[in-house]
């Protein structure tokens, strides 16, 4: 039987952790990606997995020492050994635990076994509402990718008060290789299940 499906960390941000502008170190950050990540992975296939993709990383605000750190891991697509997994990293003081969002990124995993050869994982077939197909779901992710496009290259500049986070989110298809560009992180994962639910072979 497969695990969750999601998988959050949570801890403090350390002095050991500091980077020369007084700020947690990026690589931290990244390491904190990577552990989430392969807890979820690991959970749901039930073996040891590798990483073997990381991609889409964006730094939105840092993280600061003392802050309360979530990283939460949810899996998204899954091909016939590796498992494709959302990463948000947040973080929030721990006298008002007002979460903002800091870091996103893409990450897959391949599972093996005690020879380090790949094994195949339980399959994760995604629910759309209303039956609506893979393809209907990619279609309007991407609609929504290239509408939020257009937009910010036709404004002369971007607003004072606007969120990174919700207004801009660029990931890209371990298999086929280009980025995509939405204003929605569910639209990201959708369009990231739906591009790779065709690619068969390989892991």
């Amino acid at each position: 039987m497969p695990g969750q499906r999601t998988t959050t960390l949570r801890f403090l941000a350390e002095p050991m952790h500091v980077n020369f502008g007084g700020n947690v170190h990026g690589g931290a950050v990244m390491k904190w990606i990577d552990q989430a990540g392969y807890t979820c992975a690991a959970g749901w296939s039930g073996q040891y997995c590798v990483t073997v993709y990381v991609g889409g990383i964006s730094f939105y605000k840092p993280v600061l020492i003392g802050n309360v750190v979530e990283a939460h891991a949810r899996l998204v697509h899954t091909g016939r050994t590796r498992s494709m997994h959302v990463v948000d990293v947040g973080a929030s003081d721990p006298k008002d635990r007002l979460r903002t969002t800091t870091t996103h990124c893409v990450i897959v995993f391949v599972a093996v076994d005690e020879r380090g050869d790949p094994v195949e994982v339980t399959r994760w077939l995604p629910e759309t509402r209303g039956g609506r197909g893979r393809r209907t779901v990619r279609r309007e992710a991407h609609g929504a990718a290239q509408g939020q496009r257009r937009r910010w290259q036709t404004s002369a500049a971007r607003p004072s008060n606007s969120n990174p986070p919700t207004l801009k989110v660029t990931t890209a298809c371990p298999t086929c290789g280009p980025s995509i560009t939405t204003s929605l992180q569910e639209g990201t994962e959708a369009l990231l299940a739906a591009c790779t639910a065709d690619h068969r072979r390989g892991t």
